[in-house]
């Protein structure tokens, strides 16, 4: 097993520009053999496997951080994890074949940076940083067409779509806080790990981390206006309708109580006369008329 995974490293540091000594790229079957190159082959230093999305711990010997880097357009389950033990001189990651080829395609695509592992480190951190910035573009144009709706006289029910969206972006704003926390954590430099030059780089992948949760706040009070929007037309539209049966009511409540009055058991004299039936016909057509009539001039139909 050995001698096949120290010819996958040496694929993989093949596949790098020349000079990006002492990065090694793993898969997660891997991992154990890629840290006995890294000489932390002892069953104490082995992390755990972490339950929160993002995870920094300086250890003894090295750093360890893990992160689970979700598609929040298809689903935050089951999300790929990300692991990387950095030293001083070198840079283990480990994940899964897709994240793998992503991160070396990143690698390739700067070719012209300083030819390190914390490089490989930064543009990690770059990938992960950019890689959901068509979520939030995508979120912010679903809740400007949310609001396009809510604007309408009678909105069609967008509950389902709001709670989407309320939780996606809490799923990002907790992963964005997590990169944000890892980053300052890293930041401490409680190993010693990274000169001045490296900390200010950090410092401002850390800075960009805290302007997405920023925006994906901004994101959440937006689509709290929008369903408050939303709300307060739904609620002017339920106003309308009860508006709308209440006139009818008020309109119709004399002819009720012109027929309940004939349609008691009573001897009236009105009745003996053959022009009482044609008169109340005709009193409760002109009542319904004008009272119509007034109701749509006062805008209440």
């Amino acid at each position: 097993m050995k001698t096949l995974f120290n010819k996958a490293l040496t694929d993989n540091l093949k596949e790098l520009p020349l000079g990006f000594e002492g990065v090694i790229f793993a898969e997660t079957i891997e991992e154990g053999d890629a840290l006995k190159e890294m000489d932390l082959n002892r069953e104490d230093l082995l992390p755990e496997e972490p339950e929160r999305a993002v995870v920094f711990e300086a250890r003894r010997e090295y750093d360890y951080l893990s992160i689970r880097v979700p598609d929040f357009l298809e689903t935050i389950e089951d999300a790929p994890l990300l692991k990387a033990y950095i030293t001083r001189e070198k840079l283990l990651i480990v994940s899964d074949k897709y994240m793998l080829e992503r991160l070396k395609e990143g690698v390739m695509n700067n070719k012209y940076l300083a030819k390190n592992a914390f490089t490989v480190l930064v543009l990690m951190f770059s990938y992960i940083l950019s890689k959901d910035g068509k979520t939030i573009e995508k979120t912010e144009s679903e809740i400007e067409e949310l609001e396009q709706v809510a604007t309408g006289k009678k909105p069609d029910d967008q509950t389902v779509i709001i709670m989407a969206l309320r939780k996606r972006l809490l799923a990002l704003k907790h992963y964005y806080e997590g990169i944000f926390d890892l980053l300052e954590d890293m930041e401490e430099n409680q190993n010693q790990l990274f000169s001045e030059e490296q900390l200010r780089n950090i410092r401002i992948y850390k800075n960009r981390a805290e302007r997405l949760v920023n925006k994906v706040a901004s994101l959440k009070d937006y689509l709290s206006q929008v369903r408050e929007a939303y709300q307060n037309q739904m609620d002017l539209s339920l106003n309308e309708t009860m508006q709308f049966f209440t006139v009818i009511t008020a309109v119709f409540l004399p002819l009720t109580l012109i027929a309940g009055w004939y349609g008691m058991n009573l001897r009236m004299p009105e009745l003996a006369s053959k022009i009482t039936y044609p008169t109340v016909i005709i009193i409760s057509i002109v009542f319904v008329v004008v009272s119509l009539n007034f109701c749509r001039k006062k805008g209440w139909l």
